[in-house]
């Protein structure tokens, strides 16, 4: 028995992740599925999705920020947890619906995409950010400046290695 590693799982069997190897869709209705969570409850409201070529996209929202700071009730940091760890964590609290689940989709995005760029304003005033290539961390996590506004920023490109159509 050979045990696949995280990248491994996502990169070789999409399909299982998001339905087929073709399903890109499904990358920006989870994006959108976990800022909606967010405005739901209050914080937030405004979602942008900016196609800047035929396979490179910017997600934007005003919600609070992915949570990449600190570290999980495990010890595990939470950017860690959130980006390259399969169900690592998930929303609760019922009280609103949960249409999209951190636990498994920020990290089959990490890790099937040619390049992702994570950039998020927290209350706590920080920005943070990190970047991937094909899974691998490209420039590691680290606070990049101040802000006073919250927002989670997304840009990514499919990998035709992982994706049999790359062109949204």
């Amino acid at each position: 028995v050979v045990e696949l590693s995280e990248r491994s799982k996502v990169r070789e069997k999409i399909s299982v992740w998001l339905g087929s190897s073709n399903n890109w869709f499904h990358v920006i209705k989870e994006l959108i599925g976990n800022s909606q969570d967010e405005i739901m409850k209050g914080n937030g409201d405004e979602i942008e999705v900016i196609v800047h070529s035929p396979n490179r996209i910017e997600f934007i929202d005003n919600a609070n920020g992915l949570p990449l700071e600190g570290r999980s009730d495990k010890g595990t940091e939470n950017w860690k947890a959130l980006l390259m760890t399969l169900f690592a964590g998930t929303k609760y609290g019922f009280e609103t619906a949960q249409i999209g689940t951190n636990g498994v989709f920020l990290t089959v995005l990490t890790y099937s995409a040619r390049e992702v760029y994570y950039e998020v304003g927290r209350p706590n005033g920080n920005v943070y950010s990190i970047s991937f290539e094909k899974g691998e961390i490209k420039e590691p996590f680290k606070i990049t400046g101040k802000t006073n506004k919250t927002y989670t920023r997304v840009v990514f490109e499919l990998d035709e290695e992982v994706y049999t159509n790359i062109a949204f």
